[in-house]
């Protein structure tokens, strides 16, 4: 508040050239050249909160330009966006994270939060997230927090049975012939709204007779999504008995009878109870190439429900 967007470009370009000039000097006497990489929020709309000019950053130079959602794995970065701003010397990089979803807060017996339950990515959805963001122009991916697949050994930190990063998918995640030929596991979440982006989902409770919309970018497989998918939504607590419409891109879609993952998932943390969700069936012909419009809609049983986690799985 106490600077203007102009200053504050002028602050953080100044660190940027300095830590620039020092790799230069570090590289001209180890006699190579050292690469400099800056990890930023992956959304253009607050860059000028926080002083950040793709163009003069470019200039310094940098060379790897990281985009980040904020320690999860966000489907919805701004990767086109910004390679569009960035010159083809600088890389774009899209972050994949060990979580893409934060459930329903565990409490002690006073009330107390003690710990938000990190939905793990599984493989497929890491999968799904980089044939996107390559899809979208990004020159390659960063790993961040992998390591939180294991759990802590404090349970309020991060909770769940530990398991080994996925490390086994590095080498799969930039083939993109793999990539292109793989199922697709699309997920929308509630997320720690960090920096502060107002089309985050999910970060207040749908209300009856509201029509909720999320947008989600999504990119077909090599030969088109030719089987049709399902669109499922989960609550932080029980969906009980309400009643809830779906549509994408306009069209009403028909109920699920079944509401498990089509995928599996290894994983245990925040995937509650078959009554925690509702699904639909998704027709494969009504999506395309670009942001897709999903419309949720609760038209009774509850005043409001607190969704959290929203997936579009397609065969």
């Amino acid at each position: 508040k106490d600077t203007t967007s102009e200053q504050r470009e002028e602050i953080l370009i100044s660190i940027v050239q300095e830590v620039r000039d020092a790799l230069d000097a570090k590289g001209k006497k180890a006699g190579r050249y050292l690469y400099l990489s800056v990890r930023i929020p992956a959304y253009p709309e607050v860059y000028s909160r926080y002083g950040i000019n793709l163009e003069k950053l470019a200039a310094v130079p940098v060379d790897i330009v990281n985009a980040s959602g904020h320690y999860f794995t966000d489907m919805q970065m701004k990767i086109a966006e910004m390679r569009a701003a960035l010159p083809e010397h600088v890389a774009v990089y899209e972050e994949l994270q060990f979580t893409n979803a934060i459930g329903a807060p565990v409490k002690d017996d006073k009330g107390k939060i003690i710990s938000w339950p990190a939905r793990r990515v599984t493989d497929l959805q890491q999968a799904t997230a980089a044939y996107l963001a390559y899809k979208r122009g990004a020159d390659g991916l960063s790993a961040f927090n992998y390591h939180y697949y294991r759990g802590t050994y404090s349970q309020s930190d991060v909770a769940g049975t530990p398991h080994e990063p996925p490390f086994k998918l590095f080498n799969q995640l930039t083939d993109m012939a793999w990539l292109e030929k793989q199922p697709q596991h699309y997920v929308a979440a509630f997320i720690w709204n960090t920096p502060g982006i107002e089309t985050r989902p999910f970060q207040k409770a749908i209300k009856k007779g509201e029509n909720t919309q999320i947008q989600m970018d999504m990119t077909p497989p090599k030969g088109g999504w030719t089987k049709d998918g399902k669109l499922r939504i989960q609550g932080r607590e029980s969906l009980g008995k309400t009643k809830w419409r779906a549509r994408v891109n306009e069209q009403e879609l028909a109920p699920a009878k079944d509401v498990k993952d089509i995928f599996p998932n290894p994983y245990d943390v925040a995937l509650g109870q078959p009554e925690d969700y509702r699904a639909w069936v998704v027709p494969a012909a009504i999506l395309k190439d670009g942001v897709n419009k999903v419309d949720l809609y609760l038209e009774s049983g509850a005043d409001e429900a607190h969704i959290f986690y929203m997936d579009i799985e397609l065969p």
